[in-house]
C-alpha cells in the first residue's frame, strides 16, 4: 500500500514539472515570436522612413538643380510683357510653339543674299596693302513671320545697299574700307542681333551699332524699356551714368599727385565734362529712338556708347554693359 502512494506520488511530480515545462515553453515561444515581429516591424518601418528619406532628398536635389539651370532663363521669361505672355501657344504635347520661320530648314537668323543692281563691286587694297572684299559686309536676315520681322528685313536691306554703295567709293580712293558683320545672341525667348560697321583709313578707325531684339514667341520688336526690364533694370538712367562714370578708357587721361594740384583739378573737370557730354548724346540717342541695345548671352543688358575723351583721345562709339 505504501508502495502503491509512494509510485503515486512520484508521477504526479513528474506530471506536475512536465506541465512547468511545457507552460515556459509556450511562454517562450510566444514571446521569440513576438520579440520576431517587433524586429520585423522595426525594419520595414526604418526601411520606410529611409526610403522617404532618400526620396525627399531626391526631390529637393531636383528642386535645387532645376532652380540652378533654370534661374537664369526663369528671371527673364517671368518678366516678359503681358502681350507676350497671352500670345503663348502651346502644342499637343505642352511645349511652347516659337514664332513661324520664313524658311523652315534655316535658323531664326541667318546671312542675307542681298545684291545691288548695276553695281560694279571688284576687290581692291588700300594704300597699306591690306585686301577688302565686297563678302566683308554681311548683314542678318530675320527668318520670322511678322510684321515686325519684314519691316526689319527691308530696313536690313536698305543698309546693305548703302553699306555697298560705300564700298564702291572705298574701292575707287583706296585709302579707306568698310566691313560689315553680326553676332546673335538668344537667351530665354528672346533673340538679339548686333550689327557692328567697321570703318577705318590711315589715321584711325570706328565702330557704329546696330541692333534689333525680338521675342521669339511671337516675332514682336522689345522696345528699350521692354528689354532691360526683362533683367530687372528699374533705375535705369543712374545705370547708364555709373557705366559712364566707370570707363576703364578715362584711367589713363587721370593725373597723379606728381602734377601741380590746379592742374590735377583742371583734368578732373574736364574728365567731368567729358562724362556729362557722353550722358547728353546718350539722351539725344535714346529720344532719337537711335540708340544700340541688346541682351548678351549672360543676359546683361548692353548699349552702345559715344565716349569721349580729352582732345587728345578724341570720341569713338563702344559697347558697354549696364547693370
Amino acid at each position: 500500500m505504501d508502495e502503491e502512494k509512494k509510485v503515486f506520488k512520484i508521477s504526479l511530480k513528474t506530471l506536475m514539472f512536465l506541465i512547468i515545462i511545457i507552460v515556459l515553453l509556450v511562454v517562450i515561444i510566444v514571446m521569440g515570436f513576438m520579440l520576431a515581429s517587433k524586429s520585423n516591424n522595426e525594419k520595414q518601418s526604418e526601411s520606410a522612413v529611409s526610403k522617404d528619406n532618400e526620396d525627399k532628398e531626391e526631390v529637393v536635389a531636383n528642386i535645387v538643380e532645376n532652380k540652378v539651370e533654370n534661374k537664369t532663363d526663369n528671371k527673364v521669361k517671368n518678366k516678359v510683357s503681358n502681350k507676350t505672355k497671352n500670345t503663348v501657344n502651346p502644342d499637343s504635347s505642352g511645349n511652347v510653339q516659337y514664332v513661324e520661320k520664313i524658311v523652315d530648314a534655316k535658323s531664326y537668323i541667318y546671312d542675307a543674299q542681298y545684291s545691288v543692281e548695276n553695281l560694279k563691286i571688284e576687290e581692291y587694297q588700300t594704300n597699306d596693302g591690306t585686301s577688302h572684299s565686297a563678302s566683308d559686309i554681311v548683314v542678318p536676315f530675320v527668318n520670322m513671320v511678322s510684321d515686325d520681322a519684314d519691316d526689319v528685313n527691308n530696313e536690313i536691306q536698305s543698309l546693305y545697299e548703302n553699306y555697298m554703295n560705300e564700298y564702291k567709293v572705298c574701292s575707287e580712293n583706296k585709302n579707306s574700307f568698310i566691313k560689315v558683320n553680326y553676332e546673335t545672341f538668344t537667351t530665354a525667348n528672346i533673340i538679339s542681333v548686333l550689327i557692328t560697321v567697321q570703318r577705318g583709313n590711315e589715321n584711325e578707325e570706328t565702330n557704329e551699332y546696330v541692333t534689333y531684339n525680338f521675342d521669339a514667341i511671337d516675332g514682336v520688336k522689345l522696345t528699350y524699356s521692354q528689354t532691360y526690364e526683362l533683367v530687372g533694370i528699374k533705375d535705369i538712367e543712374e545705370k547708364v551714368k555709373n557705366a559712364i562714370s566707370n570707363l576703364e578708357d578715362f584711367e589713363e587721361y587721370e593725373l597723379n599727385e606728381s602734377y601741380p594740384e590746379e592742374v590735377r583739378e583742371a583734368r578732373d573737370k574736364e574728365l567731368e565734362d567729358c562724362k556729362n557730354k557722353i550722358y547728353t548724346y546718350y539722351q539725344q540717342d535714346l529720344l532719337n529712338n537711335h540708340i544700340a541695345y541688346y541682351l548678351d548671352r549672360n543676359l546683361k543688358f548692353n548699349i552702345a556708347i559715344n565716349v569721349v575723351l580729352p582732345a587728345e583721345g578724341g570720341e569713338y562709339s563702344k559697347i558697354v554693359v549696364v547693370e
